[in-house]
């Protein structure tokens, strides 16, 4: 009796741990699958980074829309973190008294995102053609004054 409760007891314990080693690894199949595809819509942690370090003057998810306007003030750009479609138009326009550019960030844009100072009611265009995050900031404000522009396709 002691033998058979013995052979039992492990044949059962056995089929347990299998049951828990297969179940646990499509858990983690499923759980990394679903990271990254959180990943795709969540911003990377250096641009969070680089935004927290600016403040935040709102995000606008404008995908779908052929053009969009973002506002220049005296010390900020608003909207902060702008989500687009690839092939939109994005227009900066200088609303402040103070002069400000825009430029983008390390190479996350090979040309075309480098204006001049713009002054009071003067405007940059930049269509996005490739999806990515484009980060940018002002040159002379580099501290407080940056912006994202989240493209997707």
């Amino acid at each position: 009796m002691n033998k058979l409760f013995f052979g039992l007891s492990l044949v059962i314990a056995g089929s347990a741990i299998i049951f828990f080693t297969i179940n646990n690894s499509d858990r983690r199949q499923q759980d990394a699958s679903t990271e990254q595809s959180s990943a795709l819509n969540e911003l990377s942690q250096a641009t969070q980074t680089y935004l927290s370090e600016a403040g935040n003057n709102g995000e606008v998810d404008a995908v779908g829309q052929p053009s969009v306007a973002v506002s220049i003030g005296e010390f900020y750009f608003e909207p902060t973190l702008l989500t687009i479609s690839k092939g939109t138009t994005v227009t900066w326009t200088n609303t402040g008294d103070v002069r400000h550019n825009i430029v983008s960030w390390s190479n996350s844009l090979t040309q075309g995102l480098n204006s001049d100072l713009l002054a009071n009611s003067e405007s940059f265009s930049y269509t996005f053609e490739e999806s990515g995050e484009y980060v940018y900031f002002c040159e002379p404000h580099p501290f407080t004054m940056r912006g994202v522009v989240r493209v997707i396709e």
